[in-house]
């Protein structure tokens, strides 16, 4: 190969039903930390690949990385960047905001938490801003990167949508999409930090304690100019309206049909 994209990352650590030794003899249920995902791995490849001759490396990292984020998650993608570029110092940062799409964790998660709890629930009323980008425009981003990738050596991008939410236009935006109509619940942070650590200790939570505090974090570009967006790359971001309904029709009641004369 002469191009190397990485993305590894998880939006939580991974861990094992019981304890298992960790290098430094502790005994420990996290079998791959934050540090170890987002900042060793990147930082191993970054050196191999410069080890090996490789003409350019795209590292894949996060828009709301940074190192003054509450969020350990957050705090190590923005380490990540830092790691890689020691090693590969011409390396392509990429920073998607949150991703929307059909096997998504935001508005399909929304979606099914609506369906299946009496309301939907929302974090510090739902004020926090995102700029959700679709996951094909992230993909054709990479693809446009890696045909010019001698052009962007050492450049970082960010790419986000075309229009910031806050997480409570969202909520109403799945609820439109869906039909599936539930009050818009205020939870206080405690509860939801408390939820977070109860799911944390199963083995593949759908919610930790991390993700309360990223919540609490706008996630939108940032409007550096020494920082490139899809318009440098020629593309205009998709809305969420354009694509949503096609992978959320069927989280509504008889799903798109109900709009079709003779379904109902």
């Amino acid at each position: 190969s002469d191009i190397v994209i990485n993305m590894i990352g998880k939006h939580y650590e991974t861990k094992h039903i019981v304890p298992t030794r960790r290098e430094n003899g502790e005994l420990s249920r996290v079998n791959y930390s934050f540090d170890e995902t987002h900042v060793e791995i990147p930082r191993t490849l970054a050196r191999l690949c410069k080890e090996a001759g490789i003409e350019s490396f795209v590292h894949v990292s996060a828009l709301s990385g940074s190192p003054s984020s509450e969020s350990k998650w957050s705090r190590t993608k923005y380490a990540g960047e830092l790691a890689v570029r020691e090693e590969f110092p011409d390396a392509t940062i990429v920073r998607p905001a949150t991703v929307f799409g059909w096997e998504d964790r935001f508005l399909n998660s929304i979606a099914d938490i609506t369906e299946k709890l009496p309301f939907t629930p929302l974090l510090f009323g739902g004020e926090t801003l995102t700029q959700p980008v679709f996951s094909n425009d992230v993909g054709k981003a990479l693809f446009n990167i890696v045909n010019n990738h001698e052009q962007f050596r050492g450049d970082t991008f960010e790419l986000a949508g075309p229009a910031e939410y806050s997480y409570k236009e969202v909520a109403e935006f799945v609820q439109d999409v869906t039909t599936v109509k539930k009050p818009l619940v205020d939870i206080p942070e405690f509860v939801g930090t408390a939820a977070g650590r109860l799911l944390d200790e199963t083995v593949e939570p759908l919610l930790t304690p991390d993700q309360i505090i990223q919540m609490k974090e706008d996630c939108v570009l940032s409007g550096d100019p020494r920082v490139k967006t899809f318009s440098d790359l020629g593309m205009e971001p998709s809305s969420m309206d354009k694509y949503a309904f096609d992978f959320l029709h069927r989280f509504r009641p008889g799903g798109h049909f109900t709009q079709v004369e003779g379904y109902h």
